[in-house]
């Protein structure tokens, strides 16, 4: 699953990653369970989880807030395990100058 814009392109992954949070949120802060559906299947999806790894820092940094708040609301490894490696990789680019 991706978001598209209204003629139907796909957005690009970071949208994607930035529209689950925006729905975990509204989830947590209403209580309506209506979208749990779809946060599920986007924050489980392997591939949206390597593309925005592929795709820079700022790609990845989107898809580890989105994967830490999917797993406050629904504690899975797998959730867990994708932010950790978001982390992974971005703890590489630091420098220490």
């Amino acid at each position: 699953m991706q978001w598209t814009d209204a003629t139907g392109k796909e957005l690009d992954v970071w949208n994607t990653w930035n529209a689950l949070e925006a729905i975990i949120d509204y989830a947590n802060y209403s209580g309506d369970a209506t979208f749990d559906k779809v946060f599920q299947a986007v924050s489980s999806n392997f591939f949206l989880l390597i593309e925005a790894q592929t795709s820079g820092n700022d790609d990845a940094a989107w898809a580890g807030i989105a994967l830490l708040k999917a797993y406050r609301k629904s504690p899975s490894r797998f959730y867990l395990a994708g932010a950790m490696d978001v982390f992974a990789q971005l703890v590489t680019f630091w420098d220490s100058t």
